[in-house]
C-alpha cells in the first residue's frame, strides 16, 4: 500500500468515526427536546390548573348586577388570573 492509499484509507476511518459520533449527538439532542417537551407540557398543565382555580375562586362564573363592586378579593384573583394566563403564553409560545 503506498501513502496515497494509507491516507485515504485513514480519511474513510476517520469519516465512520465523525459519521458514529454525528448520529450519537442527535440521539442527545432528540432525547433532550423530549424531555423539554414533557416539562413544557407539565407546566402548561400545572399553569391551566391554577387559572381554573383562580376563576373558581374569584367568582368569575357569578354574574354581578349592574353597578356591583368587585370584592378585593375577586379583584386579587382577577389579576393573578391573568398573571398566570400570561406565564401560561409566554412559557407554550414556540421559540
Amino acid at each position: 500500500m503506498n501513502s496515497l492509499e494509507t491516507r485515504k484509507q485513514l480519511l474513510i476511518s476517520e469519516s465512520e468515526v465523525n459519521r458514529v459520533m454525528l448520529v450519537r449527538e442527535c440521539e442527545v439532542l432528540r432525547d433532550g427536546f423530549r424531555g423539554l417537551a414533557h416539562k413544557a407540557k407539565r407546566w402548561g398543565v400545572i399553569a391551566s390548573s391554577l387559572l381554573l382555580l383562580a376563576r373558581g375562586l374569584s367568582g368569575a362564573s357569578r354574574q354581578r348586577e349592574p353597578g356591583e363592586k368587585r370584592t378585593a378579593t375577586q379583584t386579587l384573583f382577577a389579576g393573578l388570573r391573568g398573571a398566570a394566563s400570561l406565564l401560561f403564553t409566554l412559557w407554550t409560545k414556540p421559540r
